[in-house]
C-alpha cells in the first residue's frame, strides 16, 4: 500500500507539471491565434482600402478569389485549434482530479498512519537486553564497503533552558575526546583508513534526534568493523566532554551560530513561532543562543548528555558488506 501511494503521488506531481506547461504553451498558441485573428478581422484604413481595391483590379477577379480562399482556410485552422485546445485542457483538467480523488481514496481506505512500518524481511533486527536496539542488512555493492549508524532518539526538543544549544554542541564533543579515542584520536584512526571528516565522518542535530554517521567505510583489512563499533560505543555512552575541550569548542559553535543568522533561519523561526504557538516547539532553536554558548557551565552539558544518552533511547544500523 506504501509503494502504491508513493507511485499515485508521483503520477500526481507528473500531471500537475504536464498540466500547467502545456497552459504554458497554450498561452503563446492562444497569442498567436488573437495576432492572426487581429490581422484578418481588423479593419483597413481609407488608404489602404484604395490601395487594395487598385491592387484588386490589377490582379483581376482570379487573383481575389485566392485570397478569400486563403482566408477561409486560415479561418478554418484557427477554429480546429480552438477546439483541439478546449478539449485538451478539459481531458488533462479531469485527468488530474481522477488521479488526486484515487490517491485520497486510496489513503482514505487501505493506509493508516498510526501502523507500525514493516519491516524489510532483509534486516535484522534485534534488541540487546540493555534496550539498545540494532539494524544489520548485507549489501555487497560496492563491495569490503561498509555504513555504521548510531541514532539517538533525543533532540534540541528535550533541552531545558540552561541547555539550549548543547544538543548540537554535544555532537560536536563526539569528536573531542572518548574513552578509547582521546583527543582526535577517531578522527586520526578514520582517516588513516582513507576515509574523510565531513564526507565519510559526520553528524547531525534535529529537533527530536540526532545521529551519528561513518559512511562508506573501506573493509580493507581485519579489525576496521571492530573499531568502528566501537566508535559508536563510545558515541553512545563514554564522550569524555572534557571542560576544556568544551571552552575550546565554544568558538566554533559561535561561529557556526553566526553564519546561520541569515534570512531563512529568521524565517524559520518565524514559522515555527506561528504554527507551533503555544509549545515548546515554537521557541525550540537548534543552534542556541549566543549568550548561552557563551555562558553555560560544562555541567549542563553533561546532564544533557547523561540523561538522554542511553541504550533504550538508541539504535545502531549497519549496512554493508558484511556477515549478517
Amino acid at each position: 500500500m506504501y509503494k502504491c501511494l508513493k507511485n499515485l503521488r508521483k503520477s500526481i506531481r507528473c500531471e500537475l507539471i504536464l498540466f500547467f506547461g502545456s497552459i504554458i504553451v497554450a498561452q503563446w498558441e492562444i497569442l498567436y491565434t488573437f495576432a492572426v485573428s487581429y490581422r484578418i478581422s481588423t479593419p483597413k484604413s481609407t488608404e489602404e482600402e484604395e490601395h487594395c481595391r487598385g491592387e484588386k483590379q490589377q490582379r483581376g477577379s482570379a487573383a481575389e478569389g485566392k485570397r478569400s480562399r486563403g482566408e477561409a482556410q486560415l479561418r478554418q485552422e484557427i477554429a480546429k485549434k480552438r477546439e483541439f485546445f478546449n478539449i485538451y485542457y478539459m481531458k488533462r483538467f479531469f485527468l488530474v482530479l481522477l488521479t488526486m480523488a484515487l490517491a485520497v481514496g486510496a489513503y482514505a481506505q487501505g493506509f493508516n498512519p498510526q501502523e507500525p512500518i514493516v519491516n524489510d524481511p532483509s534486516v535484522k533486527v534485534g534488541k540487546l537486553e540493555n534496550g539498545l536496539t540494532y539494524y544489520i542488512k548485507h549489501n555487497e555493492k560496492p563491495a569490503q564497503r561498509a555504513e555504521f549508524y548510531i541514532v539517538t532518539n533525543v533532540g534540541a526538543i528535550q533541552e531545558t533552558p540552561d541547555q539550549n544549544g548543547l544538543a548540537h554542541f554535544l555532537e560536536h564533543m563526539c569528536f573531542n575526546g572518548t574513552k578509547n579515542f582521546p583527543g582526535k584520536g577517531i578522527l586520526s584512526y578514520m582517516e588513516s583508513i582513507g576515509a574523510k571528516f565531513g564526507e565519510n565522518i559526520n553528524a547531525g542535530t534535529g529537533v527530536e534526534i540526532t545521529s551519528y554517521m561513518l559512511n562508506n567505510i573501506p573493509l580493507k583489512r581485519d579489525g576496521i568493523i571492530d573499531s568502528s563499533l566501537l566508535i559508536l560505543h563510545d558515541y553512545a555512552a563514554f564522550v569524555t566532554n572534557d571542560p576544556k575541550e568544551i571552552d575550546a569548542e565554544r568558538g566554533v559553535i559561535i561561529e557556526e551560530w553566526r553564519t546561520r543568522r541569515d534570512v531563512n533561519q529568521r524565517m524559520r523561526e518565524a514559522f515555527m513561532a506561528t504554527v507551533f504557538a503555544g509549545s515548546k516547539y515554537a521557541t525550540c532553536n537548534i543552534i542556541g543562543t549566543k549568550e548561552n554558548l557563551e555562558t553555560f557551565k560544562p555541567e549542563s552539558l553533561v546532564n544533557f548528555y547523561k540523561t538522554w544518552y542511553r541504550p533504550d533511547m538508541q539504535a545502531i544500523i549497519v549496512v554493508g558488506d558484511v556477515d549478517v
